[in-house]
């Protein structure tokens, strides 16, 4: 009796050690192609998961510019997980801004999840950025598919990706890191967060800023690299 307890423990724990394996070869950034520069130099996977509106969290990790969420499904983002592959000395965080309660105060990092569960929140917009001892050798790009306005354009380096003040949900999202320097194979650039502007609580933070004055609104606040600035359908003019 005492010899099959003993088998039936030692089969238990086999079991289990092959069931993480599995979980590690089906949701590890390592199980991916890895990523090289045109010197044949290696460059770290980043790998990211969302919370997606009725479906929950995915079950396996996107990577290096993939699309995670969904896209012509009318789902939002509710919460997202952003990790880098270990080795490079490059970690990362990011933030949200979520529905009803705006950017969150602290920013997440390596795994942790930034975003709401079991709320029924969208995420609005989203900051990421390179941390470690390399960030400088690196950039991290990502774009989002918002409400309406479908894919934005590229952005890096915690510059602003979604909407503000305009109850637009993120649907899906893609991030890569590249050598700095590089730049994304395809996809636009500018236009990356749209922002109607009539409340001052963000900088911009881009190439270019730029703000109008608008008919009984006043000054709006600064916005950046192609982001709209001025209303929609309020026949409000600019007057500077």
């Amino acid at each position: 009796m005492r010899g099959k307890k003993c088998w039936k423990r030692v089969t238990a724990v086999l079991m289990a050690f092959m069931m993480l394996v599995g979980l590690v070869m089906t949701n590890g950034i390592t199980s991916e192609a890895y990523w090289y520069n045109s010197e044949g130099e290696r460059y770290p996977n980043v790998g990211y998961r969302t919370h997606v509106q009725s479906k929950g969290w995915e079950r396996k990790l996107t990577l290096n510019g993939r699309t995670s969420g969904t896209v012509g499904a009318g789902k939002r983002l509710e919460a997202i997980q952003i990790i880098v592959e270990p080795g490079y000395g490059v970690g990362v965080e990011y933030r949200t801004h979520i529905q009803s309660k705006g950017w969150e105060k602290t920013w997440k990092k390596d795994g942790e999840t930034s975003g709401t569960s079991g709320e029924a929140k969208r995420l609005e917009a989203i900051q990421i950025r390179l941390t470690g001892t390399n960030k400088n050798k690196y950039d991290i790009y990502y774009r989002v598919q918002a409400q309406t306005y479908g894919w934005l354009g590229w952005v890096k380096n915690g510059a602003y990706a979604g909407t503000a003040g305009q109850a637009k949900r993120l649907e899906s999202i893609q991030i890569q890191i590249l050598p700095k320097g590089t730049l994304p194979s395809e996809g636009s650039f500018g236009c990356a967060f749209v922002d109607l502007g009539k409340t001052p609580s963000m900088t911009a933070n881009g190439a270019v800023k730029y703000s109008v004055h608008v008919q009984t609104y006043g000054d709006q606040k600064e916005v950046c690299d192609g982001a709209v600035a001025g209303t929609f359908g309020e026949a409000k003019r600019l007057e500077g």
